[in-house]
């Protein structure tokens, strides 16, 4: 899957009980159920609906920047179930395959989202492994709200407008501070104090995150 899309509108608009993972999940599934729509082996059909069949690998494979293990995406899958997103049929053990159709909330999550926050794996994930979604989330946030001056000098980030737009993604501001403090490890995000006060940081793109603007142009 080359593109990973939260709805995260749709989470605050509908009450939705979901995390960035689970999302990310559900898109996953969204997307195995598209490439099976037509499958004469993983698609059946009766009075309540067409159902797919998913297995753990087929989500895992979509999403290697979640870097998910199979015990983890069971889990998640479940939790999913529980929370009316999806719904797994009666008979799998006499289908021999696990077979899952969309439910409400699967319906209520993606419905048109003008807020959606967009990932390319193709662009994120297999430039540098060590990061996970939120990373990628967080900066691409940042340097659409402080837009060129991030790029080029240390500028003051608005915490609380970060906090704000990304609400329902990241919800707390440990967080937030733990995904930056790792950004700035990782060198994509420098941070120098301001002297005057003593206590704000003032930040701008980092090494790593220039040169994967760069290769972004390139891939453009």
């Amino acid at each position: 899957m080359k593109n990973i899309v939260i709805y995260k509108g749709n989470i605050q608009k509908h009450g939705l009980n979901l995390n960035y993972r689970s999302a990310i999940i559900l898109s996953a599934i969204n997307h195995v159920f598209q490439n099976k729509a037509f499958s004469p082996f993983d698609r059946i059909e009766d009075k309540t609906g067409v159902w797919y069949g998913v297995s753990s690998n087929d989500i895992i494979n979509e999403i290697p920047i979640l870097k998910l293990q199979k015990t983890t995406c069971k889990k998640i899958i479940n939790n999913l179930i529980d929370l009316g997103f999806i719904e797994r049929h009666l008979d799998c053990q006499i289908l021999s395959k696990t077979f899952i159709k969309p439910s409400q909330n699967f319906k209520l999550y993606f419905e048109t989202d003008k807020t959606e926050i967009v990932i390319s794996q193709n662009e994120t994930y297999y430039f540098d492994r060590r990061l996970h979604p939120l990373h990628w989330i967080l900066l691409d946030t940042i340097d659409k709200k402080v837009k060129k001056e991030f790029m080029y000098n240390f500028t003051f980030v608005d915490e609380k407008e970060i906090l704000k737009t990304l609400l329902s993604v990241i919800n707390s501001r440990l967080t937030y501070l733990k995904t930056l403090k790792e950004l700035i490890n990782f060198g994509y995000i420098e941070r120098t104090k301001n002297f005057v006060t003593k206590r704000d940081f003032y930040y701008k793109a980092g090494v790593k995150f220039l040169e994967y603007k760069e290769l972004k142009k390139i891939i453009l």
